[in-house]
């Protein structure tokens, strides 16, 4: 197995897990935030989306990101107390598709010398592309913990074993 396909059998199974974690949540139950005022599944579901789009762009495609989604997802920002700045659990989870469909496709097409050669992905951010997929592959796992749960929190069952 080259690194093309064990990224993408990494991706794949996060998004199993990811739509399996987060599809059956409601738009009012994605906004709960339990006792201790934690992340809600909305701006985590977000944030994986958002981090999908880095994703799409590391691999050299072209990610589709809604205007405004960065500013409001990125990492280490607070959450908005004014919850119809955020787009619905559908949205979020369409977007999510339409990004990884295209990660696929730029994943295929790029060729394994540019995934090795270190390049600038963000402002101080210059690292081989498969270092970053990897690296977010990890963050999207981890994010996927949160989700479960939270799922616990809302009264969801839990979603794997």
């Amino acid at each position: 197995m080259d690194i093309k396909q064990a990224l993408g059998f990494m991706l794949k199974q996060n998004q199993g897990a990811l739509k399996k974690l987060w599809d059956e949540i409601t738009d009012e139950e994605s906004l709960k935030r339990g006792e201790d005022n934690l992340n809600h599944i909305r701006w985590i579901a977000g944030h994986i989306t958002n981090s999908n789009g880095y994703m799409v762009k590391a691999a050299g495609g072209t990610p589709d990101i809604p205007p405004g989604w960065d500013e409001l997802f990125r990492g280490g920002k607070e959450m908005e107390e004014d919850h119809s700045k955020y787009p619905s659990m559908n949205e979020i989870s369409d977007n999510f598709d339409i990004n990884r469909d295209e990660l696929y496709r730029a994943l295929e097409e790029i060729p394994v010398a540019k995934l090795e050669t270190a390049k600038e992905l963000a402002p101080d951010w210059k690292i081989p592309p498969q270092e970053a997929l990897l690296f977010l592959c990890s963050h999207e796992f981890y994010h996927a913990g949160q989700i479960s749960m939270m799922r616990n929190i809302v009264g969801k069952q839990r979603a794997f074993g």
